[in-house]
């Protein structure tokens, strides 16, 4: 069944693109090997300036040799039997794949990226956990997320993470990805913002993100970077195992496998102060063509940007890149509660991110602007006791964002994906040897409609999906045989990846991609929409959709995974669309609708889910929030 793809013909405009790929590597996305980035580091032989007003170092590099940078991705084989296979290689899908391991099956990882390296893993700058011997309290914790989310959070989740979240600190610090060090504000290339000093001299084997390779390495977990999955594959009512293929090389990569972890992770449109170029809804698309329920489409991420640099994602991470993953919590207090409560209790207004003036007009002078300072650093740091380990949040000063919408068509944290129960703690898809887990992949959603209550959740969250997900596979993979996939679904999936190859004439996937943005930037469909300006860009999407979409020309393997992955954003914007119009009332923090500028409870405690109907088409349901978990099954001191 294996086919080889190597053909020169095909990688020699996939070579030319290599070097755009290479200089960005060490920043995420689909990042190279570490041994790669160091040489090119090396290769950096001047600072130009330094332009103290934006705070960036503009450098010269040295032009590469490309060809045949990639043949070290070739794998020895492109077809794998294994008991469990894992697809994403974040927080999520490195426990997933731990787990599996642990429990005794043969495991294998698939990575778009590099593991550790892409998608958003590379970037959190916290972990928080919850620690009773540190004065936290469940109740208390409950109660505070219920507030903050708005009333639409899955509490049961909430109490799965409050159980086990210490528990997987612990692992992820025995893994070296919890390693503290000095920040970047701390030393002395903070003035001049020498990353790669402080990089060389200072995090030096700290770094977290080469150590997720590490973890698979010394657990014998054998894994693939490059390797865009396309296709998961259902046989006889069960998943079987999946398809794809690596852009670099163009090899088709299958895996035969008796259970599968979905773990590869959010989406964006294009990102413009947020730095996850490489997340692009492709586990939702796989989930959704198999008829599986989507849900929390509509609620928007609370990322913001820069209006004076609204392309430059660099400028609004800066450091955080190289910055240790702190541990904080024990911000929980009584005070706090009843705050959420307080806030609760009012009626929404439109606020500054909201309302017209606020999302689209800005008096920013970033020559102006106060310089971050170690103070404004300090000043950040929450905790109940600063001498505690979980010592903060957001420590190291950046430069101010004033622009919400930094990731276009991006979910709320942990909201959006494949909606399994609301009694399941498994991520297990109701497809026979299925599981999803992560940001994106599974709709858990701990935190309902507001992130704000959640502050440095994610990591540790998706993490412990992971690791349940990754039981789950692997117990389930004791009940079955492997069962391969057919040469007839095998031809189909290979004949749906190469179709863009085979066009003679198109369009260019970076012209649809900067298309989308254009219809899905705007702060009145991110911000402050309405059934009129959702009606219209939702028009427009669904023309990219009938008439773009399958017309997408690919001359390379990047061209080839742009198309795939254009594909799937679309299909991702029109579901997003009809959730915002579907759900006629606001709330949490970046879900307003002007033509319904309130809360309301009594008609909409309640998850939109969409399929994919027999006519390809969404269809629509609800699926009410449980009485439970409501203002109505709030604690006894803890009532509105």
């Amino acid at each position: 069944m294996s086919k080889d793809l190597s053909r020169r013909e095909f990688l020699k405009d996939a070579a030319i693109g290599a070097l755009g790929v290479a200089t960005v590597g060490i920043l995420g996305g689909c990042a190279d090997s570490p041994e790669v980035v160091e040489k090119e580091v090396e290769k950096i032989v001047e600072v130009e300036k330094v332009v103290t007003e934006t705070e960036y170092i503009d450098r010269k590099t040295v032009e590469l040799p490309i060809t045949d940078r990639y043949e070290m991705d070739r794998p020895e084989q492109t077809e794998y039997e294994v008991d469990v296979l894992v697809i994403g290689c974040g927080y999520a899908g490195l426990n997933a794949a731990y787990s599996a391991k642990q429990a005794g099956k043969n495991v294998m990882v698939l990575d778009k990226g590099r593991p550790g390296f892409s998608g958003q893993s590379p970037w959190p700058g916290t972990f928080n956990y919850f620690d009773p011997d540190m004065g936290d309290d469940e109740t208390r914790y409950r109660e505070y997320i219920r507030y903050g989310n708005d009333f639409v959070g899955n509490l049961k989740w909430v109490d799965v993470w409050i159980k086990e979240s210490k528990a997987m600190k612990d692992r992820i610090e025995s893994f070296g990805l919890i390693d503290m060090y000095p920040q970047m504000f701390e030393t002395e290339y903070w003035e001049t913002r020498d990353y790669y000093g402080y990089k060389e001299n200072v995090v030096g084997d700290h770094e977290r993100r080469p150590k997720f390779v590490k973890v698979l390495d010394d657990n014998n977990i054998p894994w693939l970077q490059h390797v865009m999955v396309t296709n998961l594959i259902v046989q006889g009512g069960k998943c079987v195992g999946a398809i794809g293929f690596q852009f670099t090389t163009g090899a088709i990569i299958t895996v035969h496998a008796k259970a599968v972890v979905l773990a590869a992770g959010n989406g964006c449109v294009t990102p413009t102060g947020h730095p996850i170029g490489d997340n692009t809804f492709d586990a939702e698309y796989m989930a959704y063509q198999l008829g599986l329920p989507i849900a929390g489409k509509e609620f928007e991420d609370f990322h913001t940007h820069q209006s004076f640099g609204a392309g430059s994602n660099w400028l609004g991470s800066d450091a955080r890149f190289f910055d240790p993953n702190f541990l904080c919590g024990g911000n929980v207090t009584e005070e706090t509660v009843q705050s959420a409560i307080e806030s609760a209790r009012e009626t929404l207004k439109p606020s500054s991110r909201c309302d017209p003036e606020g999302a689209a007009y800005f008096d920013v002078q970033p020559w102006k602007m106060e310089k971050p300072t170690k103070a404004s650093a300090q000043s950040a740091v929450y905790g109940i006791n600063p001498d505690e380990k979980r010592i903060g949040k957001m420590i190291t000063p950046y430069v101010k964002m004033d622009a919400p919408g930094a990731a276009a068509g991006m979910c709320l944290h942990m909201t959006s994906g494949v909606f399994c129960d609301l009694d399941d703690t498994e991520g297990y898809t109701g497809i026979p040897g299925l599981w999803v887990c992560g940001d994106g992949p599974h709709a858990s959603n701990p935190t309902g409609a507001s992130y704000k209550n959640g502050n440095g959740f994610t990591t540790c969250f998706c993490a412990i999906t992971g690791d349940h997900a990754g039981k789950a596979a692997a117990a389930y993979a004791d009940t079955v045989q492997l069962e391969k996939i057919s040469n007839a679904n095998y031809n189909a999936a290979v004949e749906e990846i190469e179709q863009p190859l085979k066009l003679e004439k198109g369009f260019a996937p970076m012209w649809a991609r900067d298309v989308l943005q254009g219809i899905m930037g705007p702060y009145y469909i991110q911000r402050y929409k309405d059934e009129e300006t959702l009606n219209a860009a939702l028009v427009n999407v669904r023309y990219l959709k009938r008439n773009v979409s399958e017309h997408l020309l690919a001359r390379s393997g990047h061209d080839l995974r742009l198309c795939h992955e254009m594909k799937h954003k679309i299909n991702a914007c029109e579901l997003k669309l009809l959730a915002a119009i579907a759900r006629k009332e606001s709330r949490g923090e970046n879900f307003y609708r002007a033509d319904y500028p309130h809360r309301d409870n009594e008609n909409w405690l309640k998850y939109i889910i969409q399929k994919k109907g027999d006519d390809g088409n969404p269809v629509m349901s609800f699926v009410d929030v449980p009485a439970e978990w409501g203002p109505d099954g709030a604690a006894e001191g803890y009532k509105m």
